[in-house]
Parts: structure tokens; C-alpha cells; sequence
């Protein structure tokens, strides 16, 4: 389907829309429905829920608060605030210094400089029964059931005499979820295993028994694995990227700093809890340059994401990256944007007293579940601002995107031919490729192919890519294949390492 209009947008015609339809009823609960329907359509999960929210309130404006039709949108009233503890908005810890830089450069697979002060955003420690006393405050207002369930599970542990009351009470609890899609039980599971860890330490026994069955880890595997093969057939051309480059660069100089973190995730393929949470970047100098002398396309970064801290990992090191714009101006955003009295937002916390309160928290101090409750949706739709005018039509347009049109770029412009785009993406995008996982979810990202302003797809454009994408297709099918795991689905790069992640969580860290 086609990509819907800017939120904002059709929020300002939603309720031109039903003030013009104020007179009837039915017409309202057309409309309102509607808008629910294109929502579910569009989005789903968590982002659904709070963009039908949005819409509740666009119509409590219009409406008034207690309209008998509003109950098309589930509208749920939003409890008072409670008094705030505030921090200092001025207080900006000062940026440590990545380090020296490797004494080689290295394109294909960027060297690593260990380094023990950006090894990611920090963990969400919070338990699951401090987060429902939390909640209380959400925007959405809504009562946290997940939390609730997985907080009442995690109290039941400590009355348990044996394992085998443990294993009852998982299987019990995995029942609970049935009825969910496979990849989202994986998914609670994985919350399951934190609130452990939070509760009881990460060396609890409880965590030999809370993991993933076997069977659900195999067919969520196998169907993610198998829609990356499909996606490989039906590559999209981006026929703007030019634009979109000029335009991220433009963003860099913006007053808005939720607009130079959005510049810099589109020049330098980062995710954006990495962008404005927990990344650093520093200019790299030239190897055996004379001093003061700096790489003008690359730079060096720390502070990895999704890394859990693993051996192997890019956790607590930086490494080279290309970057899409003059090194010089992406540090010089990235140390705008870490200053910018405007890189916060008030958020519910729990007190030490389990009580929820306000808190404004500056943004490279959140821990990533933080930031995804207060940026996921600013984000997504100033992204669509920025760039929906330069996106295939039909291609979703998602932050995230332009980690896949990163790799595309950067691939073209500074890796040599005789290294395949698979190795070179799990380098710049500093994938751990233990058991070869960090080459699979490359793959993940293989989506766009570069075209010109003035050219038609043609096979002739296309066809050195797909050539490349076959020989890695057939090899991941012969891989799939012998261990029996290729059924049907539908696989998102980003999605993909989360389920990666997901997996070995719910399986206590062993491989599916």
C-alpha cells in the first residue's frame, strides 16, 4: 500500500473533517473509524497504540470530552500529573575522548580501538513492578498489563521450592501468549528474562528455566531468514539519493536538534537511540599523517548498540566508519546537538520510593527504553517531513530506512570490488559475526539500489546487484536447507537484530 500522509497532515484533516461532519453522528463514527482503520493498516504494536492515542486527543479537541461517538477510537482519560523532581537542563556532562586512532586504515573492516566509556546506551534496570507504578503517568494511559503480568510472575519466584515448580510456572506463563505471533512471544520472553536479571541478578538459576521452546525459535527464525531471500528479489530503486544526502547535510546546521540527529543518522547509517544517546564521534586522523591531519570521509565512533555486552561484540570500542558528508561537519553536529539545551524531554520515572513522578531527562542520558518513549514518535514523524517528498511512494519511510540507503552509498563510493557488500556492511555497521549471524543479518540490509535522476529501472541497471544477491541468496538457501529451517515470511534488517537478539535471550544466550 502506499505510504500514508504526514501524521501531521492527516491530523489537520482529521479535524477539519469532523467539524464539518459535527451535525451527524453516523458521519462522525465514520470518520473516526476511518482513521482507526488507517492506523491499524499502517502501523502496528506500540506505534499504533499511540498514534490512535494522537488521534483521541485531535478529537477530544474537536469534540468535546465526553462525545458518545469518541468511543470508535477506545478513548481513555488521562490521569493527573503528579509534582515533578526536575534536573538542571544546563548540567552537560563533558564528552570523554574516543582515543587514538588505529594505525592503519583498514575500509573493508574498520579497526577497533578499545575504549571503556561509550559501550552503549545504558540497560533498562527498572523492574517490571516499578514500571507499573510508573505508568500510572504515561501519556497513553493505559493500565500496563504486560508489566503487570510479567511483574506478578517474576514476584511468584521467590516462593518456588524446586525447579520443577519453576518449570510449571513458565509453562503456565508461556500459555498465557499463545495466541500472540511468534516473533512477539519471542519478544516477551525476552522482557521476561530482564525482569529476572533486574529482580534476582544475571546469575539467577531462574534463567535456566525461563527460556524460549525450541520450536518457536526455529520457526521464527526460519521465517525471517526466508523472507530475506524473497526480499531479495523485489530490490527498490532510490532514485533521489542525492537529494536526500544534500538535504541530511543541510539538516546538520539546523537549530531543531531533533533535526541535526536525524541529518546525522541518514550520513552516517547509525541507529537513533546510537545518534542521540549513547554514540561518540571523533574526527580520525590521517595514518602517519602529520598531526592535525584528518580523514575527510570517515570517523571514528563508540558506543554500539543491541551489543548485550558480548565478547566479540563492538561493545566498549571504537571503530572507523564511512560517513556521507565532510567528517568535519558530522562532529561538529554531533557536538551541537550533545550541547543543545532543547535535547531533553520530561518523562515518568520511578522514585526510589517505587512512586511515579516527572523527570526531564537530557537525551544522551536515557537509557534506550527512555528514549523510545520520548522520541520514537517525533522522530518517525519528523523523519517523514524531512524526506517524504525524495522516498519511493511505495516504499515505507521509517527512520530505519536510511541505515539500508547508508550501506547502499557507502558500498558504491568507498569499498573496493573485490570485497563483497555483505563482509563490508557487517564491518561499517559493526556487526559481531560470531557463527556467521553478523553476515545473515548484512543480507537484512541488502534492500535499494542506486539510480540516476533521469533513468528508468532497467534489467541492465540492476542486474550486476541482483547478480550479487543471488550468488549470497543461493548460499544462505544451501546453509537454511541443511539444517532444515526455510519456511515462508517477511524479514527487516533492523527488525532482524532484534529478533537475533531476541533469540539468544530467550534461549539463555545459546545459539537456535
Amino acid at each position: 500500500m502506499s505510504r500514508p500522509p504526514s501524521l501531521r497532515r492527516a491530523i489537520e484533516k482529521f479535524k477539519t473533517d469532523l467539524g464539518e461532519a459535527k451535525k451527524s453522528d453516523a458521519a462522525l463514527r465514520e470518520i473516526l473509524a476511518e482513521a482507526r482503520d488507517a492506523v491499524l493498516a499502517y502501523y502496528s504494536g506500540n506505534s499504533a497504540k499511540q498514534t490512535i492515542y494522537l488521534y483521541r486527543k485531535a478529537a477530544r479537541e474537536v469534540l468535546g470530552e465526553e462525545h458518545p461517538t469518541l468511543e470508535e477510537l477506545v478513548f481513555v482519560r488521562l490521569p493527573e500529573a503528579r509534582e515533578e523532581g526536575e534536573t538542571d537542563s544546563k548540567e552537560i556532562a563533558a564528552e570523554p575522548s574516543i582515543g587514538s586512532a588505529p594505525p592503519a586504515r583498514q575500509p573493508a573492516r574498520p579497526a577497533a580501538v578499545e575504549q571503556s566509556f561509550a559501550p552503549g546506551p545504558a540497560p533498562d534496570t527498572t523492574p517490571a513492578a516499578a514500571k507499573v507504578s510508573r505508568a500510572t503517568l504515561n501519556a497513553a494511559g493505559r493500565r500496563p498489563r504486560l508489566q503487570e503480568t510479567i511483574a506478578a510472575f517474576t514476584q511468584r519466584l521467590r516462593d518456588v521450592e524446586s525447579e520443577q515448580e519453576v518449570i510449571d510456572l513458565w509453562a503456565k506463563e508461556l500459555a498465557l501468549h499463545t495466541h500472540l505471533a511468534h516473533s512477539t512471544q519471542l519478544n516477551y520472553i525476552a522482557k521476561y528474562r530482564a525482569d529476572i536479571r533486574n529482580v534476582y541478578g544475571d546469575d539467577s538459576d531462574f534463567l535456566k528455566v525461563v527460556v524460549s521452546p525450541t520450536d518457536l525459535v526455529n520457526t521464527v527464525t526460519s521465517a525471517r531468514n526466508a523472507g530475506i531471500l524473497d526480499e531479495h528479489r523485489n530490490l527498490v530503486g532510490i532514485r533521489h539519493w542525492r537529494k536526500i544526502l544534500a538535504r541530511a547535510t543541510s539538516l546538520l546546521k539546523a537549530d531543531d536538534p531533533l533535526a541535526i540527529g536525524i541529518g546525522l543518522i541518514v550520513l552516517t547509517g547509525r541507529r537513533p537511540v546510537e545518534i542521540f544517546t549513547s554514540g561518540l564521534f571523533e574526527r580520525s586522523p590521517l595514518p602517519n599523517g602529520v598531526p592535525g591531519a584528518f580523514e575527510k570521509w570517515q570517523v571514528l565512533f563508540a558506543g554500539q548498540a543491541k551489543t548485550r555486552a558480548k565478547e566479540g561484540t563492538r561493545y566498549g570500542q571504537a571503530y572507523h566508519i564511512p560517513v556521507l558528508a565532510p567528517a568535519r561537519q558530522i562532529v561538529e553536529a554531533y557536538e551541537r546537538l550533545r550541547k543543545h539545551p532543547k535535547a531533553q524531554t520530561r518523562l515518568s520515572v520511578s522514585s526510589r520510593t517505587g512512586d511515579a513522578v516527572y523527570k526531564t531527562i537530557r537525551w544522551d542520558k536515557m537509557t534506550a527504553e527512555e528514549f523510545g518513549r520520548a522520541l520514537r514518535m517525533s522522530l518517525r514523524e519528523a523523519v517523514t517531513e524531512a524526506f517524504d517528498d525524495l522516498w519511493p511512494e511505495t516504499e515505507p519511510l521509517t527512520p530505519y530506512s536510511f541505515r539500508s540507503l547508508y550501506v547502499t552509498v557507502a558500498y558504491q563510493q568507498f569499498c573496493s570490488r573485490q570485497v563483497s557488500m555483505p563482509s563490508y556492511i557487517c564491518a561499517i555497521l559493526g556487526h559481531s559475526n560470531e557463527g556467521g549471524k553478523g553476515l545473515e543479518t548484512a543480507h537484512a540490509y541488502m534492500d535499494y539500489f542506486l539510480m540516476e535522476e533521469d533513468e528508468e529501472p532497467s534489467a541492465a541497471a540492476v542486474r550486476p546487484t541482483r547478480r550479487r544477491l543471488d550468488q549470497a541468496r543461493e548460499r544462505i538457501r544451501e546453509r537454511l536447507e541443511a539444517i532444515g529451517k526455510l519456511p515462508a515470511g517477511d524479514a527487516d534488517s533492523d527488525e532482524l537484530e532484534d529478533l537475533q537478539a531476541d533469540l539468544a535471550d530467550a534461549l539463555g544466550d545459546s545459539s537456535p
